[in-house]
């Protein structure tokens, strides 16, 4: 034999597939012009033989590739008899006494193989029924030698029975398969009773009635007498790895068709008393492969039984690697999976009762914290407004602890978790589309949060009702598509505070209004009444606003106080000057952009939230004029806007609820992208990017103003800032130079360099270094750090580009969006150029990003040569 052809041998041994399958190729060329010139051809056979021996080899390569080679000549080549092959089998791949266990277990596994190649070739398909039962019996007893051994024998079987297109051209051969098959339910194994389960689905009546009411105690093959057989054989597997046998597939689907969900998951519920590793993989490969053949919806509540998920849960805390195993990776696909059933064409009922079954018993409030999945907002996101109420019922009673976790135990809920389902309540169900005209269940809902959240109550803490009042806030700012429905639900509201605290007293506030505060709020009271009888644009902005500011009466008095004060002036000037007919006088929305800019310039999250909210419903309202005011805050060659305010640099200082409040302005956010956003498979739309982008922009402002006090102390004290320095460095010079130095000598005296040895120079060379190190890491940081009033003119801005945002967002008319891209691109030059201007550069691009997506317009009052003026480079 050429050495060329034995290199190929050597080629089917390495790792490499594509060597392997060039060698195979190679070898099956020789096989075939070898055999082709002489049938009995010596060289031919020792490749047949040579394949034969390798299939029993250890190395796992190897056997695939002398199975390749071995396969593709028994295609090929017709002529080969099974019983040649047999007879090579015989003599290269026969066990013996002296053989290890190890050498016992491959050469079996080198008899299926070379049996499967048969099968796989076609040889077996035109064979007689003695060949036929040679190769199974083959198969059948080598697959007996190792329990590893017997999946890969019945996988062939299978294929074998599949060549089989009816029941009595099948008949014969069975025969031989069905005593080995078809034993009693008790000595089943996963690999016999995969193979029953794939015969009886493409040959339902190849196993006789009497045979399966013998064997397995029923006639149909799953049934409850034989459930508690078919989980022990599901769950008592080997190797934790045969979790992904194709037995699993098959029973789910069989399972649902048997309409017995119930009864299994009844006995996979009980092993997870104490389960071991293997029934935990099992179960949640089960759990996914059950949810994805489920027909009946209803059945889903049934999957969540007590052990199985209360286990699960626990799981997630018992180890942080717990939470990125295989284990944990399939309970959450599941909990994708059990999303997507719970579409919107789903029944109220059945939405319901999985909700309370995650969120109550078995399951946790916080689950969604716990697997790190969004599943109660997704779900939330699915229901109907009659669901919606239904969770707000459920949560209200979880809130004031009528609900209890334990139908048998009054097992009260903890702080968190009462919290938790207020948060739900005041963002995700009042923030829920299907309930946007809901305005009397609305109204009942932030009732309730102002009771629990400023009222005194005998089961609510200090404690907990701080995070209550945040809820009721946080509930206001829920938007609603029509200004005139907020306006009749905060009016609504007004009249019950105003009733229950301030007349009947039938609520007491846990911190009562001072004077000046209940001053303002029967100031609030009178303006409300004058601005009910008049209904023009103006009044309704006004209107919106003034009572957003009479419920912040209860949050921060002084800033309400203030606010409700400048409200009422504001008003009154407007409605004296259209009195007075007087054409010079500024329109309503002039006045009102005035005052939102106003807002605007107090760094406060309560004032932007009242402006975010009232804002879109001016925008199309919005004229040349009031864009201008807008766009001479971002004007970078303007004098600082906030300097006009008298009252800015007090204003603009940061304070620590302002913070606090900016990062609930996060949350917020956040919980709105939660609520609006469809649920995509990681990938993320245009619109979900500029929220992402908008998001982080917000939080580069925060994280900023988080120094702001440091700056302004920094601010005043710059000259004794600067002698401390000197002194510093002074010190240090003194230090390292010693004596030398010394103040009463200094500048009389000169340093003897001679006297100094080389260690002394060294350390001397140092400590002046380090000396003036501390001058120039001072110079450094002084250039980093950006001015108060600088910095607070960048918040500043940003918060104006919000204003931007909201008006791209409105279709806006032609000309007034093309009036913003000159200052907007004059302001991302600016940013650009100022390391500290980054917040505000971020916020820049987001905002043109918007602008460039407009694809719809008002008015399209732009000419040719508007456009071109527009977009002249100067």
């Amino acid at each position: 034999m050429a050495s060329k052809v034995l290199d190929c041998f050597s080629m089917l041994l390495k790792d490499n597939a594509s060597l392997r399958i060039e060698g195979a190729a190679k070898l099956t060329l020789y096989y075939t012009r070898t055999k082709k010139e002489n049938e009995d051809n010596k060289e031919a056979n020792h490749v047949l033989t040579r394949l034969v021996r390798g299939l029993g080899t250890s190395k796992v390569s190897s056997r695939k590739g002398f199975y390749v080679a071995f396969h593709r000549i028994l295609s090929n080549d017709p002529t080969i008899t099974i019983d040649h092959i047999f007879s090579i089998m015989n003599t290269e791949l026969k066990s013996s006494k002296s053989n290890s266990k190890s050498e016992v277990a491959d050469i079996n596994n080198g008899r299926i193989l070379a049996c499967g190649a048969i099968i796989r070739s076609g040889l077996i398909k035109n064979s007689s029924l003695e060949d036929q039962t040679k190769v199974i019996e083959c198969l059948i007893h080598s697959g007996k030698q190792r329990s590893y051994l017997g999946f890969e024998s019945t996988s062939f079987i299978i294929e074998f029975l599949n060549l089989f297109d009816d029941k009595d051209s099948l008949k014969p051969i069975w025969s031989v398969i069905e005593p080995e098959i078809c034993k009693p339910i008790s000595e089943q194994t996963l690999d016999t009773f995969y193979v029953i389960l794939v015969i009886l689905d493409k040959f339902p009546k190849i196993i006789s009635k009497k045979t399966l009411k013998a064997q397995f105690g029923n006639e149909n093959i799953i049934s409850e007498e034989s459930m508690k057989d078919i989980i022990r054989i599901l769950t008592d597997i080997p190797r934790v790895i045969c979790y992904k046998h194709p037995i699993y597939k098959i029973f789910a689907q069989k399972l649902v068709e048997a309409n017995l969900v119930e009864c299994f998951w009844l006995g996979i519920d009980q092993a997870f008393t104490k389960p071991s590793h293997t029934v935990q993989t099992v179960g949640t490969e089960l759990f996914n492969l059950i949810l994805a053949n489920l027909k009946d919806k209803a059945l889903i509540s049934v999957l969540i039984s007590p052990n199985f998920f209360k286990y699960m849960l626990k799981r997630f805390s018992y180890d942080p690697k717990h939470k990125k195993d295989d284990v944990a990776m399939n309970f959450k696909k599941a909990l994708t999976e059990l999303v997507t059933l719970l579409d919107k064409d789903v029944k109220t009922k059945i939405q319901i009762n999985v909700l309370k079954k995650l969120i109550i018993n078995p399951g946790d409030i916080m689950i969604e914290k716990v697997t790190g999945t969004k599943i109660i907002q997704i779900l939330t996101n699915n229901l109907n407004a009659d669901g919606v109420k239904k969770v707000a019922s459920l949560y209200r009673d979880i809130a004031n602890n009528t609900k209890f976790k334990e139908k048998d135990e009054s097992e009260s809920w903890s702080n968190c978790a009462r919290i938790q389902v207020v948060q739900m309540l005041s963002v995700k169900l009042l923030g829920h589309k299907a309930v946007q005209q809901e305005k009397e269940w609305r109204v009942e809902q932030l009732k309730y949060l102002f009771e629990i959240g400023l009222c005194e109550s005998s089961n609510i803490g200090v404690d907990l009702q701080s995070h209550l009042k945040e809820s009721f806030y946080r509930a206001l700012d829920n938007k609603l598509p029509k200004l005139d429905d907020l306006r009749e639900v905060l009016a609504s509201l007004i009249n019950f505070i105003d009733e229950s605290v301030f007349k009947s007293s039938e609520l007491k506030l846990r911190q009562p209004l001072d004077e000046t505060a209940t001053a303002s709020w029967s100031k609030m009271l009178k303006l409300l009444r004058k601005l009910n009888k008049i209904h023009d644009q103006t009044s309704v902005v006004f209107h919106t606003m003034i009572m957003h500011m009479g419920l912040q009466l209860f949050s921060d008095p002084e800033l309400a106080v203030t606010s409700i004060d400048d409200l009422q002036s504001c008003y009154e000037h407007v409605k004296n000057s259209r009195k007075q007919n007087n054409d010079d006088e500024p329109e309503w929305v002039e006045v009102v952009i005035d005052l939102i800019l106003s807002l605007l310039s107090h760094k406060s999250h309560l004032l932007r939230s009242l402006v975010n909210c009232v804002f879109p419903h001016i925008c199309p309202h919005l004229n040349a004029q009031a864009m201008s005011q807008i766009l001479k805050v971002l004007d970078v060659k303007k004098k600082n806007p906030l300097k006009s305010n008298p009252e800015s640099d007090s204003e603009s200082e940061s304070m620590d609820e302002d913070e606090d409040d900016d990062n609930d302005d996060d949350d917020d956010d956040e919980d709105d992208d939660n609520n609006d956003g469809k649920k995509t498979n990681g990938v993320a739309t245009n619109g979900d990017a500029s929220k992402e982008s908008e998001e982080d922009d917000e939080e580069n402002e925060e994280d900023s103003d988080d120094d702001d006090d440091d700056d302004d102390d920094d601010d005043d004290d710059d000259d004794e800032d600067d002698e401390t320095l000197t002194d510093r460095v002074r010190m240090a010079v003194q230090s390292a130079l010693g004596s030398a130095a010394n103040p009463e000598t200094d500048g009389e005296e000169d340093l003897d360099v001679d006297c100094i040895d080389e260690a002394e120079g060294e350390r001397l060379n140092d400590q002046l270094a380090a000396a003036f190190r501390i001058l120039k890491e001072n110079r450094k940081s002084r250039s980093k750090k950006q001015q108060k009033d600088a910095q607070a003119l960048t918040h500043f801005r940003t918060r104006v580009l919000d204003l931007l945002e909201m008006c791209f967002e409105s279709e806006p008319s032609m000309s007034l969006a093309l009036a913003t891209l000159v200052p907007l691109f004059a302001l991302l030059q600016f940013s650009i150029q100022d390391a500290h201007q980054r917040p505000l550069e971020m916020r820049v691009r987001g905002c043109l990003k918007k602008l460039a997506a407009c694809k719809k317009f008002k008015e399209c009052d732009v000419t040719g040569e508007v456009l071109t003026a527009i977009l002249k480079v100067k």
